[in-house]
């Protein structure tokens, strides 16, 4: 994740979203959200 996200002109991924035993948080462009919201998520 953190070479995808370093390189966007080559992989054309400007954030993420990573799901797991977590609190909500954001480091970059990187969102950690605890599994249990995963219902939450749409597609935009």
């Amino acid at each position: 994740m953190k070479t995808v996200l370093k390189h966007p002109e080559k992989y054309h991924v400007t954030s993420a979203l990573k799901l797991g035993d977590y609190n909500i948080g954001r480091s970059g462009q990187l969102l950690t959200m605890p599994m249990y919201m995963a219902f939450l998520l749409t597609e935009t």
